[in-house]
């Protein structure tokens, strides 16, 4: 049988387990919180994946219709297993990150630069700025505004636009063409939203079919709209530009 306590004995265990109690409940609560910022961690990192899933879902289904348009193979089988899709994913993971930024900005080519850098810079805030102005666009975001690449002689690099909206972005672009043709001798330039790599390459092959299609049509009877070939409902004499 266990000894008797006395009553001082009793009150000192009574007190330690007390005590061991407090200090167990002290830790329960630690776990307790804990687990609960584990939850909202989860809870957020579950939201995150889940607009990354539904932005990775997006640019998959543009990259099988450029390859679609393009005409590309689909990827050959090698040595009797399957293709790796490794590096695809891996791109395609890449290209979705840079949707967001890419879809507000707008691209302008062939824009001529001054000799020294100073100078070009100013001309083409200028040049935006009176676009901008003429249709009535506030949303071009000039102190970003920027050449993109090195100099090259004899090769006007492209001019990034970026704006506060992808609507103020695409308003930007239909309305060019149109607003530049009433400036004071507007300069030859053409404008196009920035695009992730896959979609520049399928830009690069329309371009050249429709190079092709015009010169068999001996007139400027199509063109490329937005990774489109589309046809002129007035064809135009076909014109041959040096564009530097």
């Amino acid at each position: 049988m266990p000894p008797k306590l006395n009553d001082a004995e009793l009150r000192e265990m009574l007190v330690t387990q007390n005590e061991y109690i407090a200090k167990l409940a002290d830790k329960v609560d630690s776990l307790v919180s804990v687990v609960e910022s584990l939850t909202a961690l989860l809870a957020n990192a579950s939201t995150q994946n889940s607009e990354l899933i539904a932005q990775t879902r997006v640019l998959t289904e543009q990259n099988a219709k450029l390859i679609e348009k393009s005409n590309m193979p689909p990827t050959p089988m090698t040595y009797g297993k399957p293709p790796n899709f490794s590096l695809q994913l891996v791109k395609t993971f890449n290209e979705a990150e840079q949707l967001k930024d890419k879809s507000l900005r707008a691209v302008i080519e062939f824009l001529p630069e001054a000799a020294n850098e100073t100078t070009t810079v100013e001309q083409d805030r200028s040049f935006v700025e009176s676009v901008a102005t003429a249709m009535g666009n506030s949303g071009v975001q000039f102190d970003s505004i920027k050449r993109h690449g090195n100099k090259v002689e004899n090769r006007h690099r492209i001019l990034k636009v970026p704006f506060d909206t992808t609507e103020n972005r695409n308003q930007f672009i239909r309305k060019f063409r149109v607003t530049v043709n009433t400036l004071q001798n507007p300069p030859n330039v053409r404008i196009r939203r920035d695009m992730v790599q896959s979609e520049l390459e399928l830009l690069r092959q329309c371009r050249a079919e429709c190079r092709e299609k015009n010169e068999k049509a001996d007139e400027m009877r199509f063109y490329v709209q937005d990774l489109e070939i589309k046809e002129s409902a007035s064809p135009k004499p076909l014109r041959r530009f040096n564009h530097a």
